[in-house]
């Protein structure tokens, strides 16, 4: 359980960093104040949206599936490679120290001087050096260029902390329609198994009054057709939970056996769609602050390529100490050191400098048309999601309609069938539209559930109803609700 707590608390933790400063351009079609498509209340961001379809099961395969699955995991890895090349970009502005020492010993040979006693004309001497020193370099940032290259950096890694709660959204999102799938197809094989008793015991039925004489052959080769066509999609839809099954374990990062144990009923959908201004996008969706923060980056590029033609100065300093001992190393009567200073302006490379320029100002271009497309595309999820909504919910509530009466036909159907009122062909059709409706009723259930799992995904996250209450109004100012 405090596995459980401490995951929705890092859920959480993107939202919670210290926002950066994001600018927003303008664009051509500006958003609405409102939502075309009707909507319901006012609500507030809730990370934890699958929270509202109230299914444990569920919470906990999301719960898995967010901290297992290798996709996430590897995202995880790019921001740590983010964070590390804003480090060196960033490593520039300060200077940079470093420490070094040495020590060395040479033998000299002196050859062909004449040394009273001495039993050879060889003169050797041996020297010994030591020396340790402190060497600075810094390039004076005067333009900014080191300063731009940072913030490109800086933005990068902003962008990369979006896709990845980007990818944690995702990832919830694809695990509550892979668990719904799962729960629909195992629906879908008890309806198929059910289906398949009905029509065996009207086969039966049927067959003990085919050889009494009381029905035709032809009554029983359509019933014998019907039960193995019934056969047949019993064993389809047994494929198809296998499929489903395997398809959420791989999401959970296990090995897909086929053995992941769902929930037996769809949860049901409430709760109203929020009320709010399609504005409210660009501060809650991640894949829209990623591509703002890259749009920030191409822009500090740009100023970085552009002081690149700017004269670069640079200081460099050593101090040391040198001497023949050891322990003169420590001595400040032997110490050495050095200033210097370069300037350098860059007079001709050929283009270089400014083609780099205008690659800098083509890709910023490139940005700016990735974030105008993330931007739309949002609107018109949301959008579409919404009207989608609306249909569903009247598809639904036909299909319930459809259902009951299907039923009541099938059983008044097999009665008259019985009795020799109908033929078999009326039992037959009768038994297929009550056993379609029933499994048509089921996908659209599932339709709205993954709608509304969508919609969550279109709109950054979850949406909790604000309840205003007198402390709230009076608080209503400095943005407090509850």
């Amino acid at each position: 359980m405090i596995k459980y707590a401490l995951l929705l608390a890092f859920l959480a933790l993107p939202a919670m960093q210290c926002a950066p400063s994001v600018e927003h351009p303008a664009l051509r079609d500006q958003a609405p104040p409102r939502w075309t498509t009707p909507s319901g209340a006012q609500v507030r961001p809730d990370s934890l949206w699958w929270r509202d379809f109230n299914d444990p099961a569920l919470d906990s395969l999301i719960s898995e599936a967010l901290t297992h699955n290798y996709n996430l995991k590897a995202a995880f890895a790019r921001l740590e490679a983010a964070a590390a090349q804003r480090t060196i970009s960033g490593s520039g502005l300060w200077p940079s120290l470093g420490l070094g020492s040495n020590a060395s010993r040479r033998k000299q040979n002196f050859i062909g001087f004449p040394i009273p006693g001495a039993k050879s004309d060889i003169l050797t001497t041996y020297a010994n050096t030591f020396g340790v020193s402190a060497n600075v370099s810094w390039e004076i940032d005067l333009w900014g260029r080191v300063g731009a290259a940072r913030s490109a950096a800086d933005a990068e890694w902003q962008a990369t902390l979006a896709d990845v709660r980007g990818l944690q959204l995702s990832l919830s999102a694809q695990t509550a329609k892979a668990y719904f799938a799962a729960v629909e197809a195992r629906r879908q094989e008890e309806l198929a198994q059910k289906n398949l008793e009905i029509i065996q015991l009207s086969h039966d039925q049927i067959y003990r009054r085919y050889l009494r004489g009381l029905r035709s052959s032809l009554d029983y080769r359509l019933s014998r057709t019907d039960l193995a066509n019934a056969r047949t999609n019993l064993e389809t839809r047994r494929q198809q939970r296998e499929l489903s099954r395997r398809q959420l374990e791989l999401l959970l990062g296990r090995y897909p056996a086929a053995k992941v144990e769902t929930g037996h009923t769809l949860a049901g959908v409430t709760g109203e769609i929020p009320a709010g201004m399609p504005a409210d996008l660009l501060t809650r969706r991640p894949d829209i602050v990623a591509a703002e923060r890259r749009l920030a980056g191409a822009r500090a590029n740009v100023w970085s390529a552009r002081a690149a033609l700017f004269p670069a100065i640079s200081l460099t300093a050593s101090l040391g100490t040198s001497g023949k001992e050891l322990a003169d190393m420590l001595n400040p009567d032997l110490s050495v050191w050095s200033l210097a200073a370069n300037v350098l302006q860059p007079l001709f490379n050929g283009g270089r400098i400014l083609a780099g320029i205008d690659l800098a100002k083509a890709t910023q271009k490139q940005a700016f048309a990735a974030y105008a497309n993330t931007v739309l595309n949002a609107y018109s999820e949301v959008e579409t999601l919404l009207a989608n909504e609306n249909h569903l919910k009247k598809q639904s509530a036909s299909s319930t309609v459809a259902m009951d009466e299907a039923e009541a036909a099938r059983q008044l159907a097999e009665d008259r069938y019985q009795r020799g009122l109908v033929d078999i062909i009326t039992l037959l059709n009768a038994q297929k539209s009550a056993y379609q409706a029933k499994s048509q009723w089921l996908t659209l259930q599932r339709g709205l559930l993954q709608n509304r799992i969508d919609l969550h995904l279109a709109l950054g996250g979850g949406f909790t109803k604000v309840r205003m209450n007198k402390k709230a109004l009076s608080l209503g100012k400095q943005g407090d609700m509850e």
